[in-house]
């Protein structure tokens, strides 16, 4: 059985983010302008878990006005504990499946044959 995680937000240091939120399901960055719509993220990825930080890489699709378009646009982002200390369990369970790059990773088909 699959349980729904809570929503949550978690302040981020950029100079275009201001939150990184989540929903249950889906995550958005949450824009500093105040008028602007959260931004949809087609992925989210733990780069590197130290355990009272992560660095994360955020995708979202490109400006289709920019050029390079066709790629996804992306982000990296650092969130620490002590700044989102409360929601910090539910963030790390929440990104338990997205760790892609630097160890914790899904195994792959190749590892998982005997």
């Amino acid at each position: 059985m699959n349980r729904r995680l809570p929503a949550l937000s978690c302040p981020v240091q950029t100079r275009r983010w201001q939150a990184l939120c989540f929903d249950g399901d889906v995550w958005t960055l949450q824009p500093i302008n105040p008028g602007a719509d959260a931004l949809p993220l087609l992925g989210l990825d733990v780069v590197a878990d130290f355990g009272s930080a992560l660095w994360l890489r955020a995708r979202w699709r490109g400006d289709p006005n920019r050029w390079g378009w066709r790629w996804p646009a992306e982000q990296h982002l650092w969130l620490r504990r002590a700044r989102i200390a409360v929601d910090w369990p539910v963030l790390r369970a929440a990104l338990a499946r997205r760790r892609r790059w630097l160890g914790d990773g899904a195994p792959t088909d190749a590892s998982t044959r005997g």
